[in-house]
């Protein structure tokens, strides 16, 4: 597998912020967003099995294990990683961007789904059928930077019912929208949205990874 980085560090977005993690961040992406903030995500710094990044899993020997990227789902091996970290203990997240089907996932995997605004650039990518095949412990996440983007991600959660079906995260693009004025917004809908920080820029700094 092409790997760009494999770390341990703190969570710092969804709703296991702030505890321990190894990320796995796999090299490739589909998508070019406006806004992105992972540049490594193109850069391939090793080549591992899936045994060996388990290894590694090992070594670092954490719980909670983020496979990132990039877009993991471009390389099929993910699928087996996913399989092998659910059947060796570990609490698995998969963070994807929603552009590819969510097939073969297995089932205790928390698939953290990233629905692309208007902002991004790349909201047209989206496959928003994935929306329906969210389990109850999977998560939404909304990159918010302006009102456009507030009032499209809104219509999504309304129009998709997502609500009281899957955790909904609303995170304020860092360099254009202040978390405040995001939190004001959320407030006005009466709905259950996670505002979601990314607590590692606000601990180390703008440019900080997860860490």
């Amino acid at each position: 597998m092409k790997i760009s980085e494999i770390y341990g560090a703190i969570q710092g977005e969804t709703s296991y912020a702030g505890e321990p993690c190894t990320i796995i961040r796999l090299a490739g992406c589909n998508l070019e967003c406006s806004w992105c903030d992972t540049p490594q995500r193109e850069v391939v710094k090793e080549e591992l099995s899936v045994e060996e990044i388990l290894d590694r899993c090992r070594r670092i020997n954490l719980p909670l294990v983020l496979l990132t990227g990039g877009e993991p789902l471009l390389q099929k091996e993910s699928l087996e990683l996913m399989r092998k970290l659910v059947e060796q203990g570990y609490t698995a997240l998969l963070e994807t961007n929603g552009s590819l089907p969510l097939e073969g996932i297995p089932e205790p995997v928390v698939i953290i789904m990233d629905v692309k605004c208007p902002g991004s650039g790349m909201h047209g990518k989206m496959r928003l059928e994935n929306l329906q095949k969210l389990r109850p412990w999977d998560e939404v996440k909304f990159v918010i930077a302006d009102r456009r983007d507030f009032d499209y991600a809104l219509g999504v959660v309304k129009g998709h019912r997502l609500t009281g079906c899957v955790k909904v995260l609303f995170s304020p693009e860092f360099d254009h929208l202040n978390a405040g004025d995001l939190g004001d917004w959320i407030l006005e809908t009466h709905l259950p949205i996670r505002l979601n920080l990314q607590i590692h820029k606000y601990i180390w700094g703008q440019n900080a990874k997860e860490r």
